[in-house]
């Protein structure tokens, strides 16, 4: 039998079993085959990840600490599974890949209980949101109506209307930036991470962390701001082929009295693609479209290149400090699927140098993120965060990336 959260994300939606686990039977185990599993040993010391489905074979998982799953200590042979959160996580410190007995049964329970935790947990930030807009906007109503009628109240009219909304934030905020983080670590955990697990090698994920601003930098493809923030750092392998990905915002803030404003230079991904194709000078290509590209960190004079396909030229703007290397890498089949990527994902810019293909997509908005706005779904979102995997893999397909 197979296990109905092991189906492929679309299956999900057509999938009833995946329906009844979760819906109706938050209490009992699923009755899957006691199948031998495997639990891959930690790296460096680190714990190994591993599930298994009611007993269906284990997965190699990545080997950091992952909440999510229920830890399993082998260091002394004594086997003690927490179920908690539906997965089992063997600690084993020598790197060993042990086979154990059950491999891990996993409890419906688990992610029962978690997707209703993270229900709940929306659930109170939103009603958190509304009373907080509510302290904010209700004592200003209230000390206009009571000013009115009533000379002697207006002091205590004005206090209200700076004391409530004061106090509300000194209450409210901590509780919904607490309530928010715990959230985004569930989602994260439960979503994000088993989909990269899935379809990638040696992953190394840390949702909390981003790319370094000096790394950014020296990337060129962005003009640097005064404000940078970068989140979801993924690194990892596809298909012979080393890469890295964050979320980055880069913002200029201008305080300058009346003239106050900010400016976002860039808001999406970025991505460093292994490139053995040629190691070249550095060549830039950004869409015209894209206001915002910088010039990368080498103290090299870039000079503007015009291709062959007049559409190309007409999106696209091509720098290089040698033109045969922009000629060599923008084939005719490179400048169409470019082309492609801008239609696809909006503003597009992309540095190649020496042996790194760097590109960053500016479509302002950040992957890997939940929707707070409606009911957390197991097989939607897990559908939305597919959607977000498979971006990775279709740029190293579509930039000619693979060995």
């Amino acid at each position: 039998m197979q296990d109905p959260f092991d189906l492929n994300p679309s299956q999900d939606m057509m999938n009833p079993d995946k329906y009844r686990l979760i819906r109706d039977n938050p209490g009992t185990p699923s009755s899957v085959g006691n199948t031998q599993g495997t639990v891959s040993g930690g790296l460096l010391g680190m714990p190994g990840m591993g599930y298994g489905g009611g007993g269906a074979p284990g997965r190699a998982m990545n080997p950091y600490d992952n909440p999510a799953y229920g830890q399993m200590n082998n260091g002394m042979g004594n086997r003690q599974i927490n179920n908690g959160m539906g997965y089992g996580q063997m600690n084993n410190g020598m790197g060993n890949r042990p086979n154990t007995p059950n491999g891990g049964q996993m409890n419906t329970s688990g992610i029962y209980l978690t997707l209703q935790e993270m229900e709940g947990l929306r659930k109170s930030i939103n009603s958190r949101y509304i009373f907080l807009v509510i302290a904010l906007i209700a004592p200003i109503f209230l000390s206009l109506i009571f000013a009115r009628n009533v000379l002697a109240l207006r002091g205590m009219a004005l206090f209200m209307m700076v004391l409530v909304p004061v106090v509300a934030l000194i209450v409210l905020l901590p509780g919904i930036r607490k309530k928010k983080d715990r959230l985004k670590a569930l989602y994260k955990e439960t979503f994000v991470k088993q989909l990269l697990m899935e379809h990638f090698q040696d992953v190394f994920y840390d949702w909390k962390r981003g790319f370094d601003e000096m790394w950014v930098r020296h990337t060129g493809l962005v003009r640097m701001g005064n404000r940078y923030h970068s989140e979801d750092y993924l690194c990892a392998l596809w298909r012979g082929v080393r890469f890295e990905q964050a979320d980055v915002t880069v913002q200029y803030h201008n305080n300058s009295g009346r003239n106050s404003y900010t400016v976002t230079y860039f808001q999406g991904r970025m991505f460093s693609f292994d490139y053995t194709r040629k190691q070249t000078m550095p060549v830039m290509v950004h869409s015209k479209d894209f206001r915002y590209a910088g010039t990368p960190d080498n103290r090299l004079k870039l000079d503007k290149v015009e291709m062959e396909d007049v559409e190309f030229n007409k999106e696209f703007a091509v720098k290089a400090m040698n033109p045969h290397d922009a000629f060599y890498i923008l084939t005719p089949a490179m400048m169409q699927r470019l082309k492609y990527l801008h239609q696809m994902y909006g503003r597009v810019t992309m540095v190649i140098v020496q042996q790194k293909l760097y590109i960053g997509l500016d479509n302002r908005v950040d992957a890997f993120d939940a929707q707070t706005t409606r009911a957390i779904e197991y097989p939607r979102e897990r559908e939305r965060m597919l959607r977000d995997v498979k971006v990775i893999e279709a740029l190293i397909e579509i930039l000619n990336c693979l060995p």
